[in-house]
């Protein structure tokens, strides 16, 4: 039950998104709907039940670096994301894991800690990809950055 809710939202959450012209839908911890600026950021995606950043993740993640550093009155929230695979609470704790390795690669590379006001873990409460094959959990194993 609780995962059709979830599959729900999210289908409420791409609608309301779809509708946005120039913002983009996000939702921070509390789950209600809030509107942050659209950039091109990419993810940074992860391997199966690993927090580690692949040296391939990195070229994005630099991108994503270098917008902060270009902007420097912007600040942002990192959301972990993981697949399916495990139990809910596992899930919740890697999807920190994950967003807390990303926040410590990028204060590592120079942005402050404050710029990052958030870490937060939707475990696979959240998936981009709603199917259940190995190349479609690939893509709910991934950093989200949300601009605020």
């Amino acid at each position: 039950m609780i995962k059709i809710v979830n599959i729900l939202f999210s289908i409420l959450l791409l609608a309301m998104a779809a509708s946005c012209a120039k913002s983009k839908v996000s939702t921070a911890g509390d789950f209600s709907p809030v509107l942050t600026k659209e950039i091109s950021a990419p993810r940074v995606y992860f391997p199966f039940d690993s927090d580690y950043i692949l040296p391939e993740a990195t070229v994005g993640l630099d991108q994503n670096i270098g917008w902060l550093g270009d902007n420097e009155d912007e600040y942002i929230i990192l959301e972990g994301h993981c697949d399916e695979t495990g139990i809910s609470e596992y899930n919740m704790e890697l999807g920190d894991r994950r967003a807390r390795t990303v926040k410590a690669y990028m204060m590592e590379k120079g942005i402050p800690a404050e710029r990052i006001i958030m870490v937060v873990s939707y475990g696979s409460t959240r998936p981009l990809n709603l199917g259940h094959r190995i190349e479609d959990l690939r893509e709910n194993r991934r950093v989200e950055f949300v601009i605020r």
